[in-house]
């Protein structure tokens, strides 16, 4: 139920295609949402992304970012801090040519 509660919390995503992203794939971001302790603080969920996926592609105060390919179309992984607590989300796009 928390899990579905902070889904329901997440804004749209900015995305765009680029080289970033590490480990980021559609399989294992699905593993991550999955399995991600909904409890963790913003910063420890930010840690336990970056370790699973790499770097993030673009981190700000409020929102960390995960950029991914798959296929033709392009997708972000993001967290966003809510008073300290984080929200998820996934959003697909086209690619920029």
């Amino acid at each position: 139920m928390k899990n579905w509660l902070f889904r329901g919390l997440v804004v749209v995503a900015f995305a765009a295609c680029s080289k970033g992203g590490g480990g980021l794939s559609k399989d294992n971001v699905k593993d991550y949402r999955e399995h991600i302790d909904m409890s963790l603080s913003y910063d420890d969920a930010v840690k336990a992304a970056t370790d699973k996926f790499g770097a993030p592609t673009k981190a700000d105060a409020k929102k960390t970012t995960w950029v991914g390919k798959d296929g033709d179309k392009c997708f972000a992984f993001f967290l966003e801090n809510y008073s300290g607590k984080a929200g998820n989300g996934v959003e697909s796009t086209d690619c920029p040519k």
